[in-house]
C-alpha cells in the first residue's frame, strides 16, 4: 500500500486545518529522533503550506545532520516535505530533496517503515519531464 492522502492541514476550512494542526502536533510529540523532534512546527507549517513554506523545511532537512535512526512518526512529517520537492518544477529542490533521501536512507531501522513511501520515491517522469 501506498500513502499518497494528502495532509488535511492546508484545506481550506478553518476547522478542518486547526484540527488536523492539532493531530500533527501531538503525533510530533511521539518522534523520537531528536533531529526531526525539535523541527516538528517547521515541518507541520510546510505540511500546511507547502507552496509557501516547504523551501524553508526543505533547507533545514538538508542542513541537519542525520545521527538517530528515524521512527515511523518521524517519517511521516519527512516524506510529505520530499514528496513535494521531488514533484516540484524546480531543480534545485529536487537534487536537495534527493540528497535529503540519501541522508536518512541509512538511518531508517526498518525498511517496512519505509514501504509505505517507496511509491512516492519511484514515481514515474511526466511526459513534461521526457
Amino acid at each position: 500500500m501506498c500513502i499518497r492522502d494528502r495532509y488535511m492541514g492546508s484545506d481550506t476550512h478553518p476547522k478542518v486545518k486547526e484540527i488536523a494542526n492539532s493531530a500533527l502536533k501531538e503525533i510530533g510529540q511521539t518522534i523520537k529522533n531528536p533531529e526531526i523532534s525539535e523541527n516538528v512546527d517547521i515541518l507541520i507549517k510546510a505540511l500546511s503550506d507547502p507552496y509557501e513554506q516547504n523551501k524553508n523545511a526543505l533547507s533545514i532537512l538538508l542542513k541537519t545532520r542525520f545521527a538517530h535512526m528515524l521512527d515511523p512518526p518521524a517519517l511521516s512529517f519527512v516524506m510529505p516535505v520530499l514528496e513535494y520537492a521531488l514533484r516540484s518544477r524546480v531543480s534545485e529542490a529536487k537534487q536537495d530533496a534527493a540528497q535529503i533521501v540519501g541522508s536518512i536512507s541509512r538511518l531508517i531501522k526498518d525498511p517496512r517503515d519505509l514501504a509505505s513511501y517507496t511509491c512516492l520515491l519511484y514515481t514515474s517522469p511526466s511526459p513534461r519531464d521526457s
